[in-house]
């Protein structure tokens, strides 16, 4: 009787050692993102808060429409520009997202380029704060995905994506910008030539 008791023992706190592992990063003290929380964004925001949150980042990242004087016209261009773009992974960490999205790039073979930054919304429907942070070099869409997947990951989890600068992998081609003569100017929100 006690042998079974003791063999019941030992097949359930293996398990409940397993059960309690799986909890800790989500009770951990960091403040930085964990890989656990690299998410589709359809699995973080409702689609009203995806869309809201979508136009105003392609509002700040998107080249300014050209002489239109009306406000629905430019609501129109705005519409327009998100629906090019596509939200692949966002992850949060309270009231700051990380996010990944992309848009077509001009290419005779349907490539795309990544574009990753933060922002901050206390109701998921309004940005404050915005900063982008690194763009791709414009590929392919299956070749984007699987390299943003990884470029986001270890920004989100690292803070850092030097190794995956110009020059940095060789001739293979990951982030385009920043690079050694591009930066991004936070009160213009626009990249700009020339060192911070």
């Amino acid at each position: 009787m006690k042998r079974k008791k003791i063999g019941a023992a030992r097949a359930f706190f293996p398990g409940l050692i397993i059960m309690i592992a799986g909890f800790l990063p989500g009770i951990s003290c960091t403040t930085r993102p964990s890989e656990n929380r690299i998410q589709n964004p359809d699995a973080v925001f409702s689609a009203g808060q995806k869309q809201a949150l979508l136009m105003q980042i392609v509002r700040e990242t998107a080249k300014p429409p050209e002489a239109l004087d009306k406000t629905d016209e430019t609501e129109a261009y705005y519409k327009q520009q998100t629906d090019l773009h596509q939200w692949h992974f966002v992850a949060a960490d309270g009231n700051r997202y990380y996010y990944f999205i992309s848009r077509p790039a001009p290419s005779l073979y349907n490539k795309r380029i990544g574009l990753a930054g933060v922002f901050y919304s206390s109701d998921r429907l309004k940005i404050k704060g915005f900063k982008e942070t690194f763009r791709t070099f414009k590929m392919k869409p299956e070749e984007l995905e699987q390299k943003g997947a990884l470029l986001f990951e270890h920004w989100v989890s690292e803070k850092t994506f030097d190794e995956y600068l110009p020059g940095k992998k060789g001739k293979e081609e990951w982030i385009e910008f920043p690079d050694a003569l591009n930066h991004y100017d936070s009160a213009t929100r626009k990249w700009v030539f020339g060192s911070e």
